[in-house]
């Protein structure tokens, strides 16, 4: 079980909690003061970009019973309700394990993710639910609750919020939402997240309103660590590398351990030395994890490379702070590597992490990745020896 990162405090979210994304939050409060607040928003964009957040603030400026023009007013009963998320007429949906489970039975553990980090990713939130080797959906049952949620009158406010986070989790069962999200009940408006939207269905994305978020600029994410009370040198470094995602980020700045590091720098060993017999048992072991924690651990190999790519650039020194034996490890190796042997490396890992996304065979796409980067390193490793006068 992964320790608790020590950055991600406990935050109420509303706009201006959010980091960056001025550009939607400027066009959500437009829609809201000129009463075309559509009925059906999917907020979609990178990893660590902020859209739960969004959607958190949001529903909040929704619900509010006296909002100002930037903003909700936190003061109001709804407003203290919203940053408990107790509101009785803002519902969440969101993946779960269990072909008859909903959201409803995970509330509280929900309740408390968000207030720990809105930022979190969807393997951050199976991992807390304990689902191991399942791959969270969204099921039939969830979709019936959603439906006869919606079917109630608002008991507090006059208005009722849906959000559901990565929406791609419906899958199929999304046919079951059409109607509702076409023509909701009256003041209901849903709040979809998704970082694939073009998993969803194409007639739910038409019948949504869709804004879409970049990535966090380097600046915006040095700024949000400092927020959380990073040094300075260590959050400017700590941004150059996570590609605008402020999960990795906070993830990085925290102290606490990443077994994905681990696990990912000891394969690396296993690939490079090459037995196959050990490669075979090494693709059964990391088959054995679950789609959501091999897509973890192939997130972790990128940023992993990428920051060999800048030891690479500037003479070996990683600057980005890990724990030791991965930050060793990646200092030994970067040297060793060419760029072209980087980017073939990034290559199969992405190649990879697709291949998951698309339900491959674990075993046979971790042992032909295994294979595959033992001649990547080779190649490396074959070239480095002869430059020194061996054969």
């Amino acid at each position: 079980m992964r320790k608790r990162s020590l950055c991600c405090i406990a935050r109420i979210m509303n706009f201006k909690a959010v980091l960056g994304q001025e550009k939607v939050k400027e066009q959500l409060r437009n829609m809201q003061a000129e009463g075309r607040m559509p009925h059906a928003i999917l907020l979609e964009g990178p990893a660590g970009s902020g859209k739960l957040p969004l959607a958190l603030a949001l529903a909040r400026f929704l619900l509010c019973e006296k909002p100002e023009k930037e903003d909700c007013c936190e003061q109001c009963r709804a407003c203290r309700k919203t940053a408990e998320y107790v509101h009785p007429d803002f519902h969440f949906s969101f993946p779960v394990v269990g072909s008859k489970a909903t959201s409803d039975d995970f509330l509280p553990m929900w309740r408390e993710a968000l207030k720990q980090s809105p930022y979190m990713s969807l393997h951050d939130w199976l991992q807390r639910i304990g689902a191991e080797n399942k791959q969270g959906n969204i099921n039939k049952e969830e979709c019936v609750l959603i439906s006869r949620k919606l079917s109630f009158q608002p008991y507090e406010s006059d208005k009722k919020v849906m959000l559901i986070w990565m929406a791609e989790a419906l899958g199929k069962e999304g046919n079951r939402l059409l109607k509702l999200i076409e023509e909701p009940p009256h003041n209901t408006h849903f709040i979809l997240v998704a970082e694939e939207a073009e998993a969803l269905l194409s007639t739910i994305l038409s019948r949504c309103q869709r804004l879409s978020l970049n990535r966090l600029s380097t600046e915006e994410l040095s700024q949000g660590l400092e927020n959380r009370g990073v040094p300075k040198a260590k959050a400017e470094e700590i941004a150059l590398l996570a590609d605008g995602n402020f999960r990795l980020a906070l993830q990085w700045a925290s102290e606490a351990e990443e077994e994905e590091g681990k696990l990912f720098v000891e394969w690396l060993r296993k690939c490079y030395v090459g037995k196959v017999p050990e490669l075979i048992g090494w693709s059964e072991k990391l088959a054995a994890l679950g789609r959501e924690h091999q897509k973890h651990l192939l997130q972790y190999g990128l940023e992993f490379v990428r920051q060999m790519l800048h030891g690479r650039m500037s003479g070996g020194q990683i600057p980005v702070r890990l724990p030791a034996n991965e930050k060793q490890a990646a200092e030994r190796l970067a040297p060793l590597l060419t760029f072209g042997q980087l980017e073939e490396l990034s290559q199969l890992l992405n190649n990879s992490f697709h291949g998951i996304q698309r339900n491959a065979y674990a075993k046979v796409l971790f042992l032909h990745a295994s294979l595959s980067i033992h001649r990547i390193m080779k190649k490396s490793a074959t070239k480095d020896l002869k430059a020194k006068g061996y054969r």
